[in-house]
């Protein structure tokens, strides 16, 4: 795209970036100019960012979700985009509508390039997929387990499976609900030498707090006090818990 490296930089390397949900080319195939570009700009900011409008044909099983009334209230005040560099909304459409196909043009001012083709080894490999039962799954997260089964969580439902890789056969858990208007999801995932799955979920109170789901029994148990959005598990059994 046209622009500086910086300008490149601080729309697309934060946490709220555009193509966190979907394509850049929906921006670039857009036909806004900056000042049109700005309620779309304030509207996007309010969506929570859960990744699930991937697709381009709207049939994701997901509508787009409203952040907490406190977090839009934060955004609606702020005059920038983005966390971490931030950007003056007004750049941010600036630099979109220098990109796109604003002001009658028929074609983009650059280049559209395509990667590389791989060749010799890199060619060498087989990709096997299987759709999951429930359509709309957004995975957020997966890890084996010492049985080779395969466990997934999703970032817009309260929902854990399994898929198990000797077999190819799928199995679905329901968590437990949260009340309307708190945004539901699981998150990270991993197994520990008991077979014990832990993952982050959300309660009812909108909190993502860390769940504990127990194969043999079925049953998932919250951690009190432990709330978190990625885990990763230590070599001596311990579990780390973050934030971003």
């Amino acid at each position: 795209m046209t622009g500086t490296q910086e300008q490149k930089d601080r729309v697309v390397h934060h946490l709220r970036s555009c193509n966190y949900c979907h394509t850049n080319q929906r921006i670039a195939k857009s036909k806004h100019d900056a000042e049109q570009f700005m309620p779309v700009i304030h509207r996007m900011a309010k969506y929570y960012a859960d990744g699930t409008a991937i697709s381009n044909d709207n049939k994701r099983g997901h509508a787009a979700r409203i952040q907490e009334p406190g977090r839009v209230k934060l955004l609606e005040e702020t005059p920038n985009w983005g966390a971490n560099p931030t950007m003056p909304r007004t750049e941010v459409a600036d630099f979109f509508a220098m990109n796109n196909l604003s002001g009658g043009k028929t074609t983009w001012p650059y280049e559209l390039k395509t990667s590389a083709r791989p060749t010799g080894a890199g060619t060498r490999l087989i990709i096997t997929e299987w759709d999951i039962p429930t359509a709309g799954i957004s995975t957020h997260d997966s890890a084996i387990d010492k049985n080779g089964m395969l466990w997934f969580t999703d970032e817009s439902s309260q929902y854990l499976a399994r898929f198990d890789t000797k077999t190819a056969a799928f199995k679905e858990y329901k968590m437990p609900a949260v009340p309307q208007g708190i945004i539901p999801g699981t998150r990270d995932v991993l197994t520990d030498d008991d077979g014990n799955v832990w993952f982050p979920m959300r309660n009812e109170k909108g909190e993502s707090q860390l769940a504990k789901f127990d194969p043999r029994t079925e049953q998932v148990s919250w951690v009190e006090g432990v709330s978190a959005q990625f885990i990763t598990l230590a070599p001596d059994g311990k579990i780390f818990a973050a934030w971003r």
